[in-house]
């Protein structure tokens, strides 16, 4: 247990640096419960496959497009997620409407609630543009990948302006003993911890991120709904840490937080801790993460302080109104000499309601999508530590259900 225990004192030091069409709740009834697992209408006939027609197609700035699909079976009720991935280069809509915006190589995604998926991939242009053999920029199909120690991800690059043939690209790790990348762009985990490969093409040149973990520890996150809890029980039964409410809102505590963090340490489980926030400013964020101090500072949680946001308030405000927010409260927690602390919200939120790229890159992402790695996959392309998988899991020594997580590290 003491080497358990160290395992998750470093991992705090990693987790300083590291970094679904019909949406119809965030949050469980009870409120400022972490639970936002992508809850949909009920799927009668989930989709085994998705096609599209036509996966490529050039288009000048200002100019719209319908993306047309199918999907199988054909009396398949399954619901379908729009996605651009280069949104200053292409939008989509949510009923398939796709708009040029800056020129570039853009990629949508289409994707169902049961995980198949089809790409489209989109050449924005200007009129005055020259078809020359400068290369400009270099776009990758996915900017961030999760690789377990011993496990390969390929680096797929495009280069803009499209009509360069055979471009060849150069893959440089910053760190080596993190990654080994082949001048090929096959990379693989080689050590825990995270790290950027550079993909240049002559001037040109490009970062994808790569997060290297060990193993998996399944953990729950608990709050006052879980009622008293046999932590010892919960031991046995095979859970490797836990996420503690300490409260929510301006100041409402968890009434169980005490007897949650006492039977955590008592059993030697590692725990971290996360406040829920109705936040609408920065300013009450500020509030929010002051008093969420105040509820903790006798603590010392071995796994990082969290802030959940993911109230449906959300989508009516920008993104970054939304980043103001979880700035303002993650800069309180770092004034507190708390430095790792990460931001949890379900997938859809994380998609469409931040940037994700600036969210992922500043804060440790715990993600929430309840069902597989598919699902997980089809709604979400960023970084993450830790994914909750379930509402509903049953964990000895809890009565009811409980919500169930995968930290890889």
């Amino acid at each position: 247990m003491k080497q358990f225990k160290r395992i998750f004192c470093v991992f705090m030091v990693i987790a300083a640096v590291i970094f679904t069409f019909n949406i119809t709740a965030f949050a469980e009834d009870e409120p400022g419960v972490a639970g936002g697992g992508n809850t949909v209408d009920k799927v009668e006939i989930p989709a085994t496959k998705i096609t599209i027609s036509g996966n490529k197609i050039t288009m000048n700035v200002g100019e719209t497009a319908q993306i047309k699909y199918v999907l199988r079976p054909k009396n398949s009720d399954d619901y379908v997620i729009m996605k651009s991935l280069y949104t200053d280069i292409v939008t989509v809509t949510q009923s398939g409407l796709i708009t040029a915006v800056g020129p570039g190589t853009g990629y949508v995604t289409v994707r169902t609630g049961s995980g198949k998926k089809a790409k489209m991939t989109v050449i924005v242009r200007t009129p005055e543009e020259s078809i020359g053999q400068t290369p400009l920029r270099i776009d990758l199909e996915d900017e961030y990948v999760n690789l377990r120690v011993g496990e390969t991800s390929k680096i797929i690059p495009h280069l803009f302006p499209p009509e360069i043939k055979n471009p060849e690209f150069e893959f440089l790790a910053h760190d080596p003993s993190i990654v080994d990348v082949t001048n090929t762009g096959v990379v693989t985990g080689k050590y825990p911890g995270k790290t950027r490969i550079d993909v240049i093409n002559g001037d040109p040149k490009t970062v994808y991120n790569v997060y290297v973990y060990q193993r998996v520890y399944k953990g729950i996150d608990v709050s006052k709904w879980q009622g008293d809890i046999d932590w010892a029980a919960v031991k046995a039964d095979g859970i490797d840490f836990a996420i503690i409410r300490s409260g929510y809102g301006k100041a409402t505590p968890d009434e169980k937080l005490a007897a949650n963090v006492k039977g955590s340490e008592e059993n030697f489980i590692p725990y971290g801790l996360y406040h829920y926030t109705y936040a609408k400013t920065p300013e009450e964020a500020i509030i929010e993460a002051e008093f969420f101090v105040n509820r903790i500072k006798n603590y010392s949680p071995d796994m990082p302080l969290v802030l959940d946001i993911e109230e449906p308030f959300y989508k009516e405000m920008s993104k970054k109104q939304v980043e103001a927010i979880i700035n303002s409260f993650m800069k309180v927690l770092k004034e507190n000499g708390y430095q790792n602390s990460a931001v949890y919200s379900n997938a859809y939120f994380l998609t469409n309601t931040v940037d994700t790229d600036r969210v992922s890159a500043a804060y440790p992402i715990w993600v929430a999508s309840w069902g597989d790695v598919e699902k997980l996959d089809a709604f979400y392309d960023g970084s993450y530590f830790l994914w909750q998988y379930s509402s509903s899991g049953k964990v000895a020594g809890i009565n009811g259900d409980v919500d169930l997580n995968y930290l890889y590290y």
